[in-house]
């Protein structure tokens, strides 16, 4: 699949610890292999996010509603629904920091599965926590190691597409 986004995002800063954001995007999502034709379509998304930071700025809090609307070529992959996340990011040591996240994500799908009555309603459930560590070595100075487990709950009107995950993830990264 190719998908092509268009992310903007503006801020303010109210104050010395405070911020509010706006975010919109408009993704076009082309698959390739003929099987997924129906799931090419446009997604737009639009959000406000709060943040806030505490303990001499080495905690901060954040929470933000969004809604998205998936216009699919074919209507059983098209969905709209809302999203609310709160989250906290905590300076644990020098260079390094953990976080924690939970979301809910509503989908409510345009059209019934193949041999299903009624088209999915979805009410997705995430908790992620992890950490970040910038590395001072001589030899990886910049780099930064990273780690995340999330759990994903997914629970649907069809019991087909009910799940319950376990993701971790590990990662070092360099930006320039």
């Amino acid at each position: 699949a190719f998908f092509t986004t268009l992310n903007p995002k503006v801020g303010w800063q109210i104050d010395e610890v405070t911020d509010i954001s706006l975010s919109a995007a408009v993704t076009d999502r082309d698959y390739k292999r003929n099987v997924d034709k129906g799931r090419d379509g446009t997604e737009y998304r639009g959000g406000v996010t709060v943040a806030r930071l505490y303990l001499d700025k080495k905690l901060g809090v954040q929470g933000g509603l969004a809604y998205s609307d998936f216009d699919a070529r074919d209507e059983r992959f098209s969905y709209k629904g809302p999203e609310v996340f709160v989250g906290v990011v905590y300076e644990a040591w020098e260079r390094g920091s953990v976080f924690a996240r939970l979301g809910y994500r509503r989908f409510e799908y345009g059209a019934p599965e193949p041999l299903f009555p009624t088209a999915r309603d979805d009410d997705d459930w995430r908790l992620s926590a992890g950490f970040r560590h910038e590395l001072a070595s001589t030899l990886l100075a910049g780099w930064v190691v990273s780690g995340e487990w999330v759990w994903s709950d997914n629970s649907s009107n069809n019991a087909l597409f009910d799940y319950d995950r376990h993701q971790v993830s590990l990662g070092l990264q360099r930006s320039f």
